[in-house]
């Protein structure tokens, strides 16, 4: 699995240790890196390829736009049918919610 990303910022490229990565989104058809300080750095892949690349055990695609680290998820609360709502560090613009297909297996990733 990476151990690193490569991301620009500004004129300069730098790494980012997958350990500091918090998650990534996808948002208008662009995929961000944030990381636990709440950087966001454009990558270039797409939500389906990192999923692949990333270490399941510490990483988990909990809807279209989200992937987390384990250590993220700040807070989980019951949702609506039987769904999750997610409140992660940092802090995101919208509500993350994980479906009630994906949440056996994202309460059974949690406890591992």
């Amino acid at each position: 699995y990476k151990s690193r990303f490569m991301v620009k910022s500004g004129a300069k490229i730098k790494t980012i240790k997958t350990d500091d990565i918090a998650y990534f989104y996808s948002h208008n058809k662009l995929s961000l890196l944030v990381t636990r300080e709440g950087e966001n750095f454009p990558i270039d892949y797409a939500l389906d390829e990192l999923i692949h690349m990333l270490n399941p055990r510490l990483f988990f695609h909990v809807n279209r736009k989200l992937i987390i680290h384990i250590d993220a998820a700040k807070e989980i609360h019951p949702y609506f049918k039987g769904r999750l709502k997610l409140i992660l560090h940092p802090p995101v613009e919208e509500e993350v919610i994980v479906s009630s297909q994906k949440t056996p297996a994202f309460k059974e990733w949690l406890d591992q």
